[in-house]
């Protein structure tokens, strides 16, 4: 005996919304509709409220699987009548055809015997030779279901059989079903009732240093420049159950202004921005900056009246619920570190002009340093040779300019 749990899974499905049905896209091939789905019934069970009706004024649409193949049919007395090979079987476990109430829009169109499917023909048999939803109005004037087939070599074109209890009959024309997906959406938000829910993160979004050498006679000077920063913005509405992703939708928000996205899609933009940052500094000084600022993960529930717009113009509206996923980055700021000191550095080997000057200068300190200590006769020996290399440092200038104008001249 089976158990309740496991009862209750073959009765409503794995996820509660059944099977997606497919429908022929407009490049002739199958599929995923967005508002059909076919969800287990059988003798015994109840029909869902949502289950397509087979447009002849009795039954719902239903198939049944017999010899590993689905089989097309319509409900009657809580059984599935499928027309397989020349004749109606009755099936006491099988599947129905259900929409999203509020969100599909079924029409039934003509069709004649190797027709073109349309666009939108609603599959019951998937596979290399499909079968597809139809009736067909009889000699007594009555509806009756019938089944489109295409077989894998007919190019696309499909023949109309009518089953009865102990035959079946090629017809010339009959009805196909057809499902009419909207070209956009309109969303108004009611008020939120419920808090969002939010995470923070503080995050770094530039960074830079300020310098100031030896500008401006002033001990203090306030030192100032551009940065530039940028983050990631975005926003997403979710996806609903029977809504079709990247449909243009014009979202009306509860504070008044409206927005236009795609719907089901991530709506994510660059933001960028510049702030001027500065100092008050010393000369020789630097400071290091860095932009900040709060990123924030919001989770926003909501409730609204989202209408789907057909080609024709014709409207279907429903109640929703979902959650607005929202990034952004507030309490943008720059942050300063301490002021700190900096010093000018010669770059590259020193030359020799600057040798002797080093020279010169070492001699004239030592000479300092010592006269009191020395002799009066080492202290004007001392002098004479800082004298000296004073005056190759100065013949040293005066020469360079006459052997670089020496070296131009000869080359």
């Amino acid at each position: 005996m089976e158990s309740p749990l496991l009862l209750l899974l073959i009765l409503v499905g794995v996820d509660g919304t059944g099977t997606p049905a497919h429908i022929q896209s407009i490049y002739g091939q199958l599929v995923t509709s967005s508002t059909l789905a076919w969800q287990r019934a059988g003798t015994g069970t109840e029909i869902p409220e949502e289950s397509v009706p087979s447009g002849t004024g009795t039954g719902v649409i239903c198939r049944a699987r017999e010899y590993g193949t689905d089989f097309l049919g319509v409900t009657s007395a809580g059984r599935c009548q499928v027309g397989i090979t020349s004749r109606l079987v009755s099936m006491d476990r099988y599947d129905v055809l259900t929409e999203v109430n509020g969100a599909a829009k079924l029409e039934w169109k003509p069709f004649s015997k190797f027709s073109s499917l349309p666009k939108g023909a609603v599959a019951g048999v998937e596979g290399d030779s499909p079968a597809y939803v139809a009736r067909k109005l009889n000699r007594q004037g009555t509806m009756v279901p019938a089944v489109v087939e295409v077989a894998a070599s007919s190019f696309g074109t499909g023949l109309i059989k009518v089953f009865t209890d102990f035959s079946v009959e090629d017809v010339e024309d009959g009805d196909i079903l057809v499902e009419v997906e909207p070209v956009r959406y309109q969303l108004k938000l009611d008020r939120f009732t419920k808090t969002a829910r939010r995470t923070k993160t503080k995050k770094t979004l530039a960074s830079s240093s300020i310098f100031r050498f030896t500008e401006g006679k002033d001990t203090i000077a306030r030192m100032q420049k551009m940065l530039s920063y940028s983050f990631k913005k975005s926003q997403y509405f979710g996806h609903v159950r029977g809504t079709i992703k990247g449909l243009p939708v014009k979202i009306h928000l509860p504070s008044g202004d409206n927005l236009s996205i795609l719907w089901g899609m991530q709506d994510a933009t660059m933001e960028r921005d510049s702030i001027m940052v500065g100092f008050d500094m010393k000369q020789n000084s630097a400071v290091d900056v860095v932009i900040s600022g709060v990123e924030v993960e919001e989770e926003q529930p909501y409730t609204g009246s989202l209408v789907a717009v057909f080609p024709d113009g014709s409207v279907r509206d429903r109640l929703i619920e979902g959650t607005i996923h929202r990034k952004y980055v507030e309490a943008i700021q720059p942050e300063y570190s301490k002021l700190y000191v900096i010093k000018d550095q010669v770059m590259g080997a020193p030359s020799k002009l600057s040798n002797h000057a080093n020279n010169v200068h070492q001699v004239e300190v030592h000479s300092r340093q010592h006269s009191r200590s020395v002799p009066a006769e080492q202290h004007q020996s001392l002098a004479v040779h800082s004298g000296s290399l004073r005056a190759q440092s100065i013949n040293h200038l005066v020469l360079l300019p006459v052997i670089l104008l020496l070296g131009f001249t000869f080359f």
